[in-house]
This record gives C-alpha cells, structure tokens and sequence, in this order.
C-alpha cells in the first residue's frame, strides 16, 4: 500500500477561537499534550504549464529553518465532513534558495522528470502557518497529531488568511478520527474545511 496521509479539516472562525481548540478536545476526554509552536513555510512549485497538477499531484517544498522536506501529494477531493485520504511521498532534501526550483532527478522516487515532462519548476505561491502542534489521544488506540493553523496565502494577485485545525491521524482507524471529528463539531458548531490549502493557493495564483 503506497504511504497515505488520513487527516480532516475544520474551518475556525478566530484566532481565539483557535487557542481554545485544545482545552476544548480535552473537555471531550481526550489526552491533549503539550503545544509546540513553529513557522512552516510552504513553497507550492509547478511547471508553468501546470504539468504536476495536470496529473493529479501537488508539489510542495517545506523549509522549517533546519530542515527541508519535498512532498508530493495526491490530489483528492476532501469530503463533505472535512475528511481526505490521500497518497503522499515525503523525501527530505538538502535545499538552499540560491539553488532556486531544481531537485535531483533520484527525489521522490524519480517521479518529477515525468511529472513536470522535463520542464522547469516555478513557485506558484508561498503558504505561511503560524501552528502550535499537539499529540492527541483517546488513551487506547486512537492517536491523533492536532494542529491549529494561522495560515496566510502569499500569490502574485495578494494576500489571503484563514485559521485551520487540522486532525491528522497517526495511529488508530478511520472511525475513531471520524468521532473525534463529529464530537468536536458539535460541540464547536465549527464547518468542516472542505477545502485542500492548496487549491486555494493555485486557484488565486491562476486567477
């Protein structure tokens, strides 16, 4: 089975109401761990043709200060309750700016030479996440990675920002992710995102 990431989405309405997310998990049972704030920078690349996207993929670069990781990530729908599973190919790489958009053909298993149809990457935008991370347990099996997301798209037509938390699971099965997720709805009222951040991204940067 190739690697898959299994996450769900939920749109907050305020900053405030994004610091409150933890103690609000917590107040549902659930063993919410220590926070870890940290700046991510995603830098979203394509051909100018948009050949990656063209064949179902996104290609993202994150630079965290230290350490650098090139993804690609299937493009699925996300779900009507915020819900998306999808193939995903993580490598991480030595990368500095002066290098500009250029990986080693050997990266992710090969695959951008054919992707891109041997054409040079661009950045289609930047995404900035202020995210305080936190592990998140049901004490049994269920082990959830919580992050509530400040994010702001940076493209060519402006600005754009939301406030996320994103429940990514890492151990446990797709039902008990799905009853965290409807047991915080009710008792936030917060929509399920049934937006991808990138889509959002290139949506504005083609727009």
């Amino acid at each position: 089975m190739p690697p898959t990431e299994i996450e769900a989405k939920l749109d907050v309405p305020s900053p405030r109401d994004l610091d409150r997310a933890p103690g609000i998990i917590a107040e549902l049972g659930y063993f919410v761990g220590e926070g870890e704030r940290c700046l991510v920078v995603d830098h979203y690349l394509d051909t100018l043709d948009l050949d990656v996207y063209r064949a179902g993929w996104a290609l993202r670069l994150r630079d965290r200060g230290t350490r650098q990781v090139l993804t690609l990530k299937a493009c699925e729908a996300v779900g009507a309750d915020g819900l998306a599973v999808r193939e995903e190919i993580e490598e991480e790489i030595e990368w500095a700016p002066d290098r500009a958009w250029a990986f080693d053909q050997t990266a992710l298993g090969g695959r951008l030479p054919g992707l891109s149809l041997g054409k040079p990457l661009t950045e289609l935008f930047e995404l900035r996440q202020e995210r305080r991370v936190y592990d998140l347990s049901d004490g049994e099996q269920l082990w959830v990675e919580l992050s509530c997301d400040r994010v702001q798209w940076i493209r060519r037509d402006g600005l754009q920002s939301a406030n996320t938390l994103e429940l990514e699971l890492k151990q446990g099965d797709l039902e008990g992710l799905r009853t965290l997720l409807r047991r915080l709805q009710r008792r936030t009222g917060w929509l399920p995102a049934t937006w991808s951040k990138f889509e959002v991204g290139v949506s504005g940067s083609n727009g």
